[in-house]
């Protein structure tokens, strides 16, 4: 039997897609109580990003293993904000504005490049 799973185990599972929106909340809303975030969807820049890799502004220090608030760098009026983790390397304080790139991972967005 070509093209068959060898076991149960490797069968797959449908859902319909009401179903599997159900799955995927639950598991957003248990992710996020877990990180205390308080919301289960990515912030999106201004004029609906498409979850990819954005770019951001942020004044002063950014240690590392710690969350910043962050501007879009397409908001030119500082009011689209966001968190972001910082797993990369501390960064020391700057009065001006500096340029990083986040990208989303899981429910988070996470410091992928900055100005050093």
């Amino acid at each position: 039997m070509s093209g068959q799973p060898s076991n149960k185990s490797e069968q797959l599972v449908r859902f319909r897609v009401r179903d599997a929106q159900r799955i995927n909340n639950a598991v957003l809303a248990f992710e996020s109580s877990r990180r205390g975030r308080t919301s289960s969807t990515l912030p999106r820049a201004p004029g609906g990003g498409g979850g990819g890799i954005e770019e951001v502004r942020f004044v002063g220090a950014w240690p590392k293993d710690t969350v910043k608030q962050v501007f879009y760098a397409s908001d030119t009026t500082n009011t689209s904000t966001a968190a972001a983790m910082n797993f990369l390397c501390s960064i020391l304080p700057d009065p001006a504005y500096r340029i990083a790139l986040v990208a989303p991972s899981g429910t988070t967005l996470v410091l992928v490049n900055s100005q050093c």
